[in-house]
């Protein structure tokens, strides 16, 4: 993933040095891992979540008709709109993070921008840094890994959560303009490399204490914000399904 990383002290300090596991959160994620307020992005909403969830339940998604335009889920590469997100996500990180952890994160982008980063990290499951389905579909599966402390999933899991959220996107008829739509692809992107990356160093510290309370602080978040509760979902061969 990230290939210029931050000192595994730096990672440490992100989850245990506030009393306060919201606070310690907002550093770790710019903002929140469920949160996508900054653009008015509308497909990760706790609607779309409970979308998800019914979906894994085999429930009907929607009462409303699908609309009958095509859906574009393509991903744009502009770099004026690429410039826009990364600004915002800094921002993000820099209103609770303390500024050896900016500069941190800032170099570690520098280095590679994210595109380059997720790209890499999804190309294994046969996913596109240019298909929103397949975007959503990391970010779902990535948050769900890290909740539940799961070993990284196969291809066969993956791919079977990218026909369960690309269904659903054409079933809602989630049209999104264009630019909205890369600024909002590009802020999932940044917080699934970054939540990817402080799971490679929580595990690698070896320390339970640690792991345990990153993958607490993004099941809690994921409840409060996205009204899903990501260790009540299994991850199987056919996408997303509840628990018994």
């Amino acid at each position: 993933m990230i290939d210029k990383r931050l000192p595994l002290a730096l990672a440490s300090a992100l989850l245990l040095s506030s009393p306060s596991i919201l606070h310690a959160q907002s550093m770790s994620f710019g903002g929140s891992p469920g949160s996508f307020t900054n653009f008015n992005f509308p497909i990760i909403s706790p609607s779309f979540s409970r979308h998800v969830l019914n979906i894994a339940r085999n429930d009907k998604v929607s009462a409303t008709p699908p609309s009958n335009a095509p859906v574009d889920l393509s991903v744009g590469s502009d770099a004026a709109l690429s410039a826009r997100a990364r600004a915002s996500f800094m921002a993000d990180i820099n209103r609770g993070a303390n500024n050896a952890l900016v500069r941190g994160i800032a170099d570690s982008f520098n280095h590679r921008n994210v595109r380059s980063q997720f790209g890499e990290a999804i190309a294994p499951y046969g996913l596109r840094e240019t298909d929103l389905a397949d975007i959503c579909a990391a970010y779902y599966v990535a948050m769900w890994m890290i909740a539940n402390q799961s070993v990284l999933p196969n291809r066969a899991q993956v791919q079977a959560v990218s026909r369960q959220i690309h269904g659903l996107l054409i079933e809602q008829g989630a049209h999104v303009d264009v630019v909205q739509r890369q600024l909002g692809a590009e802020e999932i992107m940044y917080k699934t490399v970054w939540a990817i990356d402080l799971r490679q160093q929580t595990q690698a510290s070896g320390d339970e204490q640690i792991r345990q309370q990153f993958a607490d602080v993004v099941w809690n978040m994921f409840k409060q914000q996205q009204d899903l509760d990501l260790r009540a979902l299994l991850l199987t061969d056919k996408g997303f399904m509840p628990k018994k």
